[in-house]
């Protein structure tokens, strides 16, 4: 059992916020936590990643989810995984993002080495070189290493 100000204790069954049932926690860093979770609302299992309750009130931590869900909404790769919505402002601030299976990105960059620039950009684009590089931040801390396309605007 983990310090509960550094945990939501999610365990399976908990509600993280409407019609997000958690299933298992999948790990986390220093400022967040993921679990897999049931949305009721996409009727799937999708990814939460969820603010720990004692990084809540930084306001550093906010600012890097809020830019990683502007990420999301600018990038759209068949690569990247989707965001589906998000709320900032609730108790346990969170994204829910496409649960993909497979391995994680950081396992394949281990075992094949990184991507080149045109395996990076989308076809016929090179406007999102800039987008892609500013956003390599966001991709290194992010649980799930995936991101993006359509999806609700990140403040509900």
């Amino acid at each position: 059992m983990s310090d509960s100000s550094s945990s939501w204790e999610l365990a399976q069954g908990d509600e993280i916020d409407g019609g997000l049932i958690a299933m298992k926690l999948l790990g986390g860093g220093s400022a967040y936590e993921a679990c897999l979770a049931f949305g009721e609302k996409l009727y799937a299992p999708v990814v939460v990643k969820v603010i720990r309750p004692d990084q809540v009130a930084d306001s550093a931590t906010m600012r890097g989810l809020e830019r990683e869900c502007d990420m999301l909404q600018l990038l759209n790769h068949p690569a990247i995984v989707r965001g589906f919505r998000a709320n900032l402002s609730a108790a346990k601030p969170y994204v829910v993002l496409e649960n993909l299976d497979g391995p994680r990105l950081s396992s394949l960059i281990r075992r094949h080495g990184p991507l080149s620039p045109q395996q990076l950009l989308p076809l016929g684009s090179s406007s999102a070189l800039p987008c892609i590089i500013s956003a390599s931040w966001t991709w290194s801390t992010s649980t799930s290493n995936r991101a993006t396309s359509s999806w609700a605007p990140p403040h509900d």
